[in-house]
């Protein structure tokens, strides 16, 4: 997992399958990260092979988190395969995409 600054943005960029046994580690680097205080944070998903129930999880408490910490949580580069996982458990509409076109794929 790699964190960097881009446009003012955190960018976290987790790697390989997140999952049950990989999400605690994402959970801890968003919550730092919301804890710091950035009004953009974007999760770029472009080395995410899987995401399980968990790491929706853990993506959907750190949006929350971060909208209630006056914030935006922005997912970006997520992949057809990760874009059917949205779209199948419904949070392609709570999530806002860096680019609203990779929530609409086929």
């Amino acid at each position: 997992m790699t964190v960097h600054e881009n446009a003012g943005a955190t960018v976290v960029a987790p790697s390989g399958d997140v999952d049950l046994h990989t999400a605690s580690q994402l959970r801890l680097e968003l919550l730092d990260q919301i804890e710091a205080g950035p009004t953009e944070l974007v999760v770029d998903l472009a080395g995410v092979t899987f995401l399980d129930s968990e790491g929706l999880g853990v993506l959907e408490g750190a949006r929350h988190r971060q909208a209630q910490a006056g914030g935006r949580l922005v997912l970006a580069n997520a992949g057809p395969d990760l874009v059917a996982v949205f779209r199948t458990t419904g949070l392609d509409r709570v999530f806002d995409f860096a680019n609203p076109a990779d929530a609409l794929a086929s």
